[in-house]
């Protein structure tokens, strides 16, 4: 994360996003994109109580992962997203609720 972030949030793991066009700056920490993906907006609509666990580095599907965990604070559900720990791509999603 960039200077300007507050130094409690810059061990976070994250993107730091420029547009080329208008300057305009964003970042967005991987528990951000995690829980901004589908399965787990879904997750956060069932469960609008809920925390964000330690990143856990992993292996999976043969490339260095990071498991990202969500979990309830009334109940025991829970939502694992596993990114691809050089590009954040997701990998896999375990415990995401249906539609």
């Amino acid at each position: 994360m960039p200077d300007y972030v507050p130094p409690a949030m810059r061990h976070l793991r994250g993107m730091h996003i420029v547009c080329d066009g208008c300057g305009c700056a964003n970042d967005v920490s991987l528990a951000g994109l995690a829980l901004w993906s589908p399965a787990g907006r879904r997750f956060w609509r069932a469960h609008p109580r809920l925390r964000t666990l330690p990143t856990r580095e992993v292996e999976a599907a043969g490339r260095a992962a990071l498991v990202t965990s969500f979990e309830s604070v009334t109940d025991a559900a829970r939502l694992d997203v596993v990114s691809a720990r050089d590009t954040y791509e997701i990998l896999s999603v375990h415990g995401a609720p249906d539609e």
